[in-house]
């Protein structure tokens, strides 16, 4: 039975990406991909070759999709698989559950309203905002006195709010302080359209300091106003659409490898100079990286073209029967046939 399991390939799905692969099935266990830290085509030859992990290859969560006896035939479902885990997939991750949290606040917020109060004021003086049909009269000289502190910390309240507002919006229109022209790039570099420019960039990278420099301020001029922000203007700004459909996070599937290059360094430097986003951590930048990769496909129609494929995929619906060719036959299917019991 061992032996049997590994001739076999799982396909599997990772839990922190989403990015489906093909994989040995000795790679696996208890829900557990063991992943070789090797380059693109010495990751394929392993994969072929079916090759006993090692201790230093690192463990991912996954969850199995499915099995095939063969990696040729593994590879043949690998893309109907991708199509179906990309339409189950949502554009923006977690976006209802912001927008109900959104309504739960706005509904909040308008009961606050109607109290004429600000959620964060103490107790007794909300009681005393309150509807005064529904509490005993009070003497005057404390109602007097109640009134004023109600509206003095709406007024408050309100013009924090604006202060914060104008301080968000002087810090989009902030531009970093060496912003020159010793920090411009040189025409036409961005954004990288074919994979051969992408590494002919990284190769310079690696010697030449002033360039990263240049690159760096150069993408921190994007803005934004949290990490998800700022990377998605930055990438956008630094890739084509149709050259990210080459790159993943890890490189599995034969794509380049986003982490290894010298632009993820690049990246997160450039959010860290943005004011907003200065302490943000490596796994929010990663996690917004590897999200906006995930979603190459869908961009620029490429959604709607996955969705009619799907629906040409699908087997059509049996034809309905002949009419009978004899009367005897029309008259078998006019008659109540008894089930059987």
């Amino acid at each position: 039975m061992a032996h049997y399991c590994t001739k076999m390939y799982h396909i599997v799905k990772f839990v922190d990406t989403e990015e489906v692969e093909v994989v040995p099935a000795n790679w696996v266990k208890d829900g557990v991909c063991l992943w070789p830290p090797y380059k693109t085509q010495r990751i394929l030859k392993a994969s072929r070759c079916q090759e006993q992990p090692c201790a230093n290859w690192i463990p991912f969560k996954v969850n199995l999709v499915h099995t095939a006896v063969s990696y040729s035939d593994a590879h043949r479902k690998l893309s109907v698989v991708e199509d179906q885990v990309d339409l189950h997939s949502e554009v923006e991750p977690g976006s209802s559950k912001r927008k109900r949290e959104m309504m739960m606040n706005d509904s909040e917020d308008s009961e606050q309203m109607h109290e004429g109060m600000p959620s964060n004021a103490p107790t007794v003086i909300c009681q005393h905002c309150g509807s005064p049909n529904d509490i005993p009269a009070m003497p005057e000289t404390n109602s007097r006195g109640t009134d004023p502190v109600c509206s003095l910390l709406h007024n408050l309240l309100t013009n924090q709010e604006l202060i914060l507002e104008q301080l968000n919006v002087i810090s989009r229109t902030i531009e970093p302080p060496h912003n020159n022209e010793d920090n411009e790039l040189e025409p036409g570099l961005l954004p990288l359209k074919e994979l051969d420019t992408l590494l002919d960039l990284e190769a310079r990278l690696l010697f030449s300091s002033d360039l990263k420099h240049k690159l760096i301020n150069t993408l921190a001029l994007r803005g934004g106003m949290n990490v998800k922000d700022c990377v998605w203007r930055m990438m956008s700004h630094l890739l084509t659409n149709t050259l990210a459909l080459k790159i993943n996070w890890r490189g599995i599937n034969g794509k380049t490898a986003f982490q290894s290059l010298q632009l993820k360094d690049v990246l997160t430097r450039s959010v860290r100079q943005n004011r907003m986003t200065a302490e943000s951590s490596d796994m929010e930048i990663e996690g917004a990286i590897k999200r906006w990769l995930q979603l190459a496909a869908d961009r620029e129609g490429g959604r709607k073209a996955r969705q009619m494929r799907q629906i040409e995929w699908v087997p059509s619906t049996p034809s309905t029967p002949s009419t009978p060719s004899t009367a005897a036959e029309a008259s078998m299917e006019r008659e109540p046939t008894t089930p059987f019991n």
